[in-house]
């Protein structure tokens, strides 16, 4: 975005014009960020929402240039931060490669993996930073940035991938080695953990929004021109803030968010879909092998374990088991064939788990002790993004009439409610064979009976009487 650098020029739904560095073309055209283009952005939300077909690769375009824009804003209005050209060359990677190691479908590869086996630990986050690495071990990469990007750099893209989970950031016991606590704003800016205001969400929010036909009045570019660095009392820390006249902007990201994950990403007919594809890849595992670093051979599951192995996995292993004639893919093909078709199982209902006591397998045994039918549970977990509190509260914010002091969301809307982040956790209970949907219907509504922490929901919208408060 620095007016001195050439650009290369992508059009762009979202943002009309992407304006990228010319100098991050050599990360583009890699073979590890080209695979993004084949990857869906939504997992098979298309089948429900049939325009949900954009992907990673443009995502991550289009947080690169949200980046670099904020970055350049930040430089212009406020020259003492002294952002360098290491500084912006490094948050402008991690945005492009914050995502590069997503497997098909995204997150959908993820829960296959951990049904698989939970003690993978599979997260995306972990093999982008492993992608990063091989990419950096390109000479041609290497070569344009020198001198730019050094160790220490490549230490603070990993760190912004891959933030501390659930870490209360304190000037006096600053956890970050990528960079010192002068420039602890820098960690606002790609995936912000105190607040869940950051531009990897600015972008998808409004991506998925317009891809799903779901209407948005976000206005980031109102808060772009408000943003500032300011001083943290309490943490000693400079933060990125705004200023407090966005307040209802910002709230209503949060509230987009939000109705993004109840009309479509945990939507009843997606999270069915989700656990029948997550059963067909763990049938197909093991009638695929690729080919690893150093000539190691991993499974489908396994090549998450290996860059060199992930990078030919796409959405395209749909189709290959979709039209595979091997004999041991059949019950995998017919768990496909029941998404292509629209045959899927029958939903019985869902509750509400308020009682932290139980969990979904206490409900599973009680179903596996009363019927020998055959039945697939889900849930959905609703929550405004970040652990215990609503975003709001944590965001600072800064007056006209003193730019330079910070304050929290909660100092600010003292009279206002702002309600608390408890996590919402419903179950969703499927039969395989639709013949016996009453006899689950009845069990769910006896186990909700027995256990008065689950409030039963019925079939109806599953967020039609639930709230977070």
């Amino acid at each position: 975005m620095f007016s001195s650098i050439e650009h290369i020029v992508f059009s762009d739904p979202v943002h009309e014009l992407l304006k990228i560095d010319k100098r991050l073309a050599c990360i583009i055209h890699t073979e590890e960020f080209q695979r993004l283009r084949n990857i869906r952005q939504l997992g098979l939300a298309h089948f429900l929402y049939p325009s949900a077909n954009h992907t990673r690769f443009e995502h991550s375009l289009g947080v690169c240039f949200l980046v670099d824009q904020l970055l350049h804003h930040l430089k212009t209005e406020q020259p003492g931060l002294n952002i360098s050209d290491s500084d912006r060359y490094s948050v402008c990677i991690a945005a492009l490669l914050h995502d590069v190691g997503h497997g098909p479908f995204s997150h959908l590869y993820e829960q296959a993996v951990n049904q698989w086996d939970p003690g993978m630990n599979c997260h995306h986050e972990l093999q982008s930073i492993a992608l990063v690495e091989k990419i950096f071990s390109k000479e041609c990469v290497r070569n344009e940035f020198g001198d730019t990007i050094g160790e220490k750099d490549l230490t603070f893209i990993k760190e912004l991938i891959y933030p501390i989970k659930n870490a209360s950031l304190l000037a006096s016991s600053w956890p970050y080695e990528g960079r010192t606590v002068e420039k602890s704003f820098l960690y606002d800016i790609l995936a912000n953990s105190q607040t869940g205001i950051d531009l990897d969400k600015v972008d998808y929010i409004q991506r998925d929004c317009l891809y799903l036909g779901i209407n948005t009045g976000i206005q980031w570019h109102r808060c772009l021109q408000s943003l500032r660095v300011v001083l943290d009392a309490d943490t000693q820390l400079l933060r990125i803030a705004f200023r407090d006249k966005v307040w209802m902007n910002l709230s209503d990201i949060v509230q987009t968010r939000r109705n993004l994950h109840i009309k479509a990403y945990q939507h009843k007919c997606i999270k069915i879909m989700d656990e029948l594809f997550s059963k067909a890849l763990v049938e197909a595992n093991d009638s695929f092998a690729f080919c690893g670093t150093n000539g190691s051979k991993y499974s489908l599951l396994e090549a998450w374990r290996d860059p060199s192995a992930l990078i030919q996995l796409d959405d395209s292993i749909f189709q290959k088991i979709q039209f595979s004639q091997s004999a041991h893919l059949e019950k995998a093909r017919d768990f496909i064939k029941q998404i292509i078709t629209r045959k899927l199982p029958g939903f019985c209902g869902q509750a509400r788990l308020d009682d932290k006591k139980i969990s979904i397998a206490d409900f599973e045994l009680h179903l596996q002790s009363s019927t020998k039918q055959a039945f697939i549970t889900s849930y959905i977990h609703l929550n405004y993004g970040v652990t215990n509190d609503h975003p709001l509260k944590n965001i600072i914010f800064y007056s006209k009439n003193d730019p330079d002091v910070g304050f929290r969301g909660d100092e600010y809307k003292t009279n206002i409610d702002i309600q608390q982040n408890a996590k919402v956790v419903i179950m969703l209970l499927f039969c395989e064979d639709r013949n016996h949907k009453e006899e689950f219907v009845s069990l769910l509504k006896l186990f909700c009976q027995k256990h008065p922490g689950v409030q039963y929901l019925g079939e109806s919208d599953v967020f039609s009487n639930v709230s977070i408060s």
